[in-house]
């Protein structure tokens, strides 16, 4: 099992519980103008999937990228709504469909992430939880087993088409992408960064840029 160094992990810091703690199996990545600029990690377990939503909101992810379209299993999970209804995801976070678009092979989401207070300390201080919004898009044309493909055209049409989401796509924020390996699969989010939201090709990733 290979686990992130401490001092390259991302932490997180909402409270779920007291089962749960502040480790994800997730480590940040320089990009290419910025250190720091991705996290990649896993793609969540059924048990897990809480701390993806909690990684994207605690750091702010502003975009999603699902880099294939796996079956639903027991090993890749899904793990946003599959439907235009609000999916809760662990004690704390509601996943709220706010729009969508598809694209040939590539789909998109506009999701809201709401925050439910569970800790008693910040509940007696009257700590409120803003709600965040990100984007979450899909890659379909990468199939399972297949090197990195040709896709710097079709990441460039959806920047142009969907990247920038219209009236409802989050202004700022860091992205998640992930491409399942074996039984683990991989993901990655950007940090946040002043670069304009363009999309780039790199080995085993495809994350988008803010």
């Amino acid at each position: 099992m290979i686990v992130p160094p401490d001092n390259f992990r991302p932490y997180l810091s909402s409270f779920q519980g007291t089962n749960f703690t502040d480790y994800i199996n997730a480590v940040f990545v320089d990009g290419y103008t910025h250190p720091r600029e991705y996290i990649v990690t896993e793609w969540p377990l059924a048990s897990t999937v809480p701390d993806i939503w909690s990684m994207v909101y605690d750091h702010d992810c502003s975009a999603v990228v699902v880099l294939c379209n796996p079956e639903a299993s027991p090993s890749f999970p899904h793990f946003w709504p599959e439907s235009t209804r609000s999916k809760k995801y662990g004690t704390v976070f509601t996943v709220e469909h706010i729009s969508h678009q598809h694209y040939q092979n590539i789909k998109s989401w506009v999701f809201k992430i709401n925050k439910k207070i569970v800790s008693l300390t910040d509940l007696m201080a009257g700590v409120k939880a803003e709600s965040k919004t990100c984007q979450l898009f899909q890659l379909t044309c990468w199939p399972d087993g297949y090197k990195v493909p040709h896709i710097h055209q079709r990441a460039r049409r959806a920047d142009e088409h969907g990247g920038r989401g219209g009236d409802n796509a989050p202004a700022t924020g860091p992205s998640l992408s992930s491409r399942p390996t074996g039984s683990a699969g991989r993901a990655c989010t950007a940090r946040q960064t002043p670069a304009s939201s363009r999309w780039s090709s790199t080995a085993r990733w495809t994350c988008s840029r803010r």
